[in-house]
């Protein structure tokens, strides 16, 4: 585990997720920002010669301990660690609330195209194992399906592909 003490001392956090410094040293003086953006997407920082999610450093700072599971970032947006934004999950839960695959055949998520039957299929991952809900000559009615069976196996995680 990281070293929260050094992170409790160094960083602050405000009301919605930013974090700053809280010494100087280093290129760092007290209230100038923290992170740097990663090729993740996510911010991250260096502390003690570690790197660390950003994310959890809020987590952190705002509820007094190291997160114990993965941190889902409700709206999606990688960079905002708002308080309100932030939830511990699952990795599968975590992996359920995803945007929509930029090489979606059907630019629906959990359609794709069946080439062998001519008709869309949604498919989806619960419990560890990948279903299939059909095949349908309406891609929109596919949609809906899937969209069905999110709420069904992810609850407050589903995610049919919006934002």
């Amino acid at each position: 585990s990281f070293p929260v003490t050094i992170l409790r001392k160094n960083l602050v956090v405000d009301g919605e997720g930013r974090l700053f410094w809280n010494c100087s040293g280093h290129g760092k003086r007290v209230g100038m920002p923290a992170g740097s953006d990663h090729r993740s997407g996510y911010l991250w920082l260096k502390v003690g010669g570690k790197h660390v999610m950003a994310h959890h450093v809020v987590w952190l700072l705002i509820h007094g301990e190291w997160p114990d599971q993965n941190i889902d970032h409700i709206d999606l947006d990688k960079k905002n660690s708002k308080p309100s934004n932030l939830r511990l999950c699952t990795h599968q839960q975590n992996m359920c609330n995803k945007k929509i695959r930029s090489d979606s055949s059907s630019g629906l998520k959990g359609v794709s195209f069946d080439s062998k039957s001519g008709k869309w299929r949604p498919l989806i991952t619960a419990k560890g194992k990948r279903f299939s809900l059909g095949r349908h000559e309406d891609k929109e009615l596919a949609h809906l399906i899937y969209s069905e069976a999110c709420r069904k196996y992810h609850g407050d995680f589903a995610n049919n592909g919006g934002a």
